[in-house]
């Protein structure tokens, strides 16, 4: 998979955002900066100041692959599949207050009315 960002500070963060979600989801994963873009330029810029189908595969080969730090791997949301939640051995729980169930106050959102209470 090539991200190929808009050619400003906006499209280089959602581009690196995007691809710190994709290691071990794609069998190659690459952010190429397209040469000669306007400043918010695109790839639809880039095809209309003449770049053909043949320059752009030759471009998206040369990019280097994309490797995250672990830095990044700290920070990226991980995703949890229902089947396996569920799947997961009951914790032995030691409750304080056995069949108590706590009422959020009805302006207050659900987990800031638990964290009060």
């Amino acid at each position: 998979m090539t991200i190929i960002p808009d050619n400003d500070e906006p499209g280089r963060k959602h581009a690196q955002e995007a691809a710190i979600c994709l290691p071990g989801k794609v069998a190659s994963l690459k952010i190429l900066a397209l040469p000669n873009l306007p400043l918010k330029g695109n790839v639809s810029d880039w095809l209309a100041a003449r770049g053909t189908r043949e320059q752009l595969w030759a471009l998206t080969a040369s990019a280097p692959e994309f490797v995250t730090s672990d830095s990044d791997n700290r920070e990226r949301m991980q995703f949890t599949r229902l089947s396996d939640l569920l799947n997961e051995p009951d914790e032995n729980t030691r409750w304080l207050v056995e069949n108590f169930r706590c009422r959020a106050p009805a302006a207050e959102s659900t987990l800031s009315g638990l964290l009060l209470w």
